[in-house]
């Protein structure tokens, strides 16, 4: 038996999510499950797909599709592609193969139809929507754009380490406001990460007075940047939280999870998952940044607290700093595409976490009627 999703994501607040699969893309309600969309594309295959909150907007990244009525900006021509080719010796990627997910498509559903498309030279593997960013991730290069219709392209830089397979998770981005939020790997030195902050406005005023930002220089130039040293191994997965107050991080050794400040840099809290080297496949803070949900290869399920009851968090002094806090909650989990229980999960399997709460929510009280659910799409 055989996933068959290529590809699961959530929106924002994790109200919705959303499968890739042969025919197209389907999405769904979290609480209560029921679908809401069903997208079918007969002349190209979906890889991704990115919901922007619970808006019209959907990104969809497919294959290429040389039918299409959109607005198109291309990221690459086939003479290009040529000559970096051979620059790359036997690196060869043909831009115009219809198994190369390169196009990255907007779909507004109330037009019915995509309202641009933006078309890489290589695959795309990772993309973030947010009200004002389209942030891309492609051959380890991130491009970031404005969410806006043609686009403009911001910032472009190389600053994924090269020599990690695990590129499309040891980074992620938060919209504070009109501030955006890029955590990623250091590209000279494993295990350290670099808080960048986007200011949309400033960003605007320069690539308008200087044009695009060259490739060639490093992201530091442009956007002030915090160093963390998080782990002595190479980072497995970076996640911020969803109002951008914490990051965290976990090595390709898999037993250490730790929290730190966005703010400062300092460290919150660090968790022992276990004593075995693991695979942590996935990480996710629920809504209100009080709890850690953390999936690995040993078919566990942990949570570790990240606050008090206090709801809103204080600020940093007001957290108690203790050496590996244990989870607040364990399970064994079993995943239903092996027949053998005792098999660890494939690391080609997806599982991604969706987050629910239920009761009050008041700022500056404690929440003792709140309850938390988690969802796991495998």
């Amino acid at each position: 038996m055989s996933n068959p999703y290529d590809d699961v994501s959530t929106n924002n607040d994790d109200s919705c999510f959303c499968c890739c699969h042969s025919k197209g893309v389907s999405i769904y309600d979290s609480y209560p499950i029921q679908m809401r969309l069903n997208l079918t594309f007969n002349d190209a295959g979906v890889g991704k797909c990115v919901l922007l909150n619970r808006t019209n907007y959907t990104a969809i990244v497919r294959n290429n599709s040389r039918s299409s009525n959109t607005s198109t900006s291309s990221y690459g021509s086939a003479d290009g592609c040529r000559k970096k080719n051979r620059n790359r010796g036997n690196d060869k990627i043909d831009p115009y193969s219809p198994d190369l997910l390169n196009q990255v498509f907007i779909w507004d559903d109330l037009l019915k139809k995509s309202i641009f498309k933006l078309t890489f030279l290589y695959p795309v593997d990772k993309v973030f929507l947010t009200r004002l960013y389209l942030v891309i991730l492609s051959h380890k290069e991130i491009q970031i754009f404005t969410f806006t219709n043609p686009p403009r392209r911001l910032f472009d830089s190389h600053i994924l380490k090269t020599d990690n397979s695990h590129t499309t998770e040891n980074i992620d981005f938060r919209l504070l406001k009109s501030i955006g939020l890029l955590a990623y790997e250091s590209v000279n030195k494993s295990g350290q990460v670099y808080i960048s902050r986007l200011d949309y406005d400033s960003m605007i005023c320069n690539s308008s007075s200087s044009g695009i930002s060259s490739s060639s220089k490093d992201s530091s130039d442009y956007i002030p940047t915090n160093i963390i040293k998080a782990h002595k191994n190479p980072i497995q997965l970076i996640k911020l939280s969803p109002h951008g107050k914490y990051v965290a991080t976990c090595s390709t050794r898999g037993t250490i999870v730790r929290v730190f400040s966005t703010i400062n840099g300092l460290l919150i809290n660090e968790y022992r998952r276990g004593l075995d080297s693991t695979t942590i496949y996935n990480m996710k803070f629920s809504q209100d940044d009080r709890f850690l949900c953390v999936i690995s290869s040993k078919q566990t399920l942990h949570v570790f607290q990240i606050e008090d009851g206090v709801g809103g968090g204080g600020n940093n002094k007001d957290i108690k700093h203790n050496h590996f806090k244990r989870s607040v909650c364990s399970i064994k989990l079993f995943n239903p595409l092996i027949r053998d229980s005792k098999e660890s999960f494939r690391s080609n399997d997806m599982c991604e976490i969706i987050w629910n709460e239920y009761g009050e929510h008041e700022n500056g009280k404690r929440r003792d009627k709140v309850k938390y659910g988690i969802i796991l799409v495998c």
